[in-house]
């Protein structure tokens, strides 16, 4: 996946966050002839996307999208570059030879081998679904950990090395990222474990190249020693078990029972290797097993990485609430009235802009959550916001059994239901109702629209609508909810 569909995803959300703040007479016009162009060009299914968004925001150099672009290639490249200067570091302190004691063979196995394998099982670990997390105990707390030592973690200190222009988009696209954390979440996951990975091919890159210069340019020794009990023999099945992949082809990498006993050295010994060319042949081994085992696998992941992030974006493209309304705006008939008794409430002065699912039209038939003591009338609440109960539970009461019973219930509603959830306006959003809507989301899965429905009292004690400053407090928590599908209806009062 290129930096550029990254940036093209960024262009999209801004997009969609744009059009949020428009009426919805004008939307449905431009987007109307819009899809009438692109039907008469043969423009169809997800391509119809992409084709909208190049027309309603086109491609410029200074577009936060192509700043986004630049922005990640340059963090590619500054992280490619530091992985090629510690690989070469690496190599040259693992192959240094002052010609007194040779390089040590064990010692280049065990990182270009031995350790290699340790980061691939980490790496294999770290790669495992986010749905896996709940159902493995600790699995959440290793990949938390793993997840720090991740060089691909080092995109954010490494942005301030940017031009101030695109280290502004870089932020913009992570504080995206963090406010829509289900919708590009796996884009930002994707992002880093790919860029991980192309630390580890720069790394390994960069030390196969400065090994093999070492070993053109100098005269190299090698031997090999350690204090565990290891003989000539048992270092050569460990060798040629190794040399597996390449002994067919390449015979002269395959260390032999000779060369192994001859090259043993002791440090203070009498049995020092004092001739470079006699252990020479030592050197295709270890190439070999750098290519193998350190190169070759990072490469790999480094593909797959790339191929899992571009299906992350294509996902994201697809899966955006907004992008359905939008869809259907461009594939259906323009229909202009006076007034629409269906037509979806004007968004709240003073909302924050969100690329999140339209909020449920007026007349839409829903499950009613009251949450918390609810004390006004559930139907007469929901006429007053525009909806129709077909169902009415409750939950937040203090009791953890019931409010799982809730979920459970919700769950079994049909699946394209509205689920609204009544609050007291005049009260503000606690820690207990935002990990209920997380569990609630857990069980509903992705795409289920949840409301929030502020209800205010009037002065006879029944239900109203909140007055506009009553919602900063709610608006504040759908945004920080980072749930695509979790909207706030609010319809605007009588004046």
């Amino acid at each position: 996946m290129s930096a550029q569909g990254l940036g093209r995803l960024v262009d999209l959300a801004l997009q969609l966050e744009a059009d949020s703040q428009r009426p919805a007479a004008e939307l449905r016009r431009r987007d109307r002839a819009l899809g009438q162009e692109l039907a008469r060009e043969g423009v169809r299914d997800d391509a119809v996307v992409t084709a909208w968004l190049a027309r309603v925001r086109p491609e410029t150099d200074e577009g936060v999208g192509p700043r986004s672009a630049r922005a990640l290639r340059g963090l590619s490249a500054l992280l490619a570059v530091l992985g090629a200067v510690l690989g070469s570091g690496a190599a040259g302190a693992l192959f240094y030879y002052d010609g007194t004691h040779p390089v040590n063979v064990v010692r280049v196995l065990g990182f270009f081998v031995g350790l290699q394998l340790l980061l691939l099982l980490g790496t294999s670990v770290l790669w495992l679904p986010p749905r896996w997390r709940r159902g493995i105990p600790g699995l959440e707390l290793v990949q938390d950990v793993l997840s720090l030592a991740s060089p691909g973690r080092w995109l954010r200190p490494l942005r301030r090395l940017l031009p101030a222009k695109q280290r502004e988009a870089a932020v913009r696209f992570g504080a995206l990222a963090l406010r829509h954390r289900r919708l590009y979440g796996e884009v930002e996951r994707w992002t880093w474990l790919s860029a991980s990975q192309l630390f580890g091919v720069a790394f390994h890159t960069g030390a196969l190249a400065s090994a093999l210069a070492l070993i053109a340019l100098t005269d190299l020794a090698f031997g090999w020693s350690t204090t565990l009990a290891v003989d000539p023999r048992t270092l050569e099945r460990v060798t040629h078990t190794l040399a597996l992949p390449w002994a067919a082809w390449w015979p002269e990498a395959v260390p032999s029972a000779e060369l192994i006993e001859a090259t043993q050295y002791f440090r203070g010994g009498d049995h020092t290797v004092q001739i470079p060319m006699r252990s020479a042949p030592w050197w295709r081994f270890c190439v070999a097993c750098m290519i193998t085992y350190a190169l070759l696998p990072r490469l790999v992941l480094f593909l797959f990485a790339r191929w899992q992030l571009g299906r992350a974006v294509r996902r994201a493209f697809a899966r955006q609430p907004a992008v359905l309304a939008l869809r259907d705006r461009l594939e259906h008939r323009l229909v202009e009235t006076e007034a629409e008794g269906t037509e979806a409430p004007p968004t709240p002065r003073g909302s924050a802009v969100r690329p999140a699912a339209p909020a449920p039209a007026r007349g839409t038939h829903c499950t009613a959550l009251a949450w918390s003591g609810f004390p006004l009338d559930v139907e007469a609440s929901l006429r007053c916001a525009g909806l129709v109960a077909d169902a009415v539970l409750r939950a937040g009461d203090g009791a953890l059994a019931d409010d799982a019973a809730a979920i459970e219930a919700l769950r079994r509603r049909p699946a394209g239901e509205v689920v609204a959830v009544l609050v007291k306006a005049w009260e503000p959003p606690l820690l207990e109702l935002q990990d209920f809507l997380r569990e609630l989301r857990a069980a509903l899965g992705d795409g289920r629209i949840v409301a929030l429905v502020p209800v205010a009292q009037d002065a006879a004690g029944g239900p109203a609508l909140p007055l506009e400053a009553a919602l900063g407090p709610w608006q504040s928590a759908v945004l920080r909810s980072g749930d695509p599908w979790l909207v706030l209806h609010a319809p605007e009062r009588d004046r």
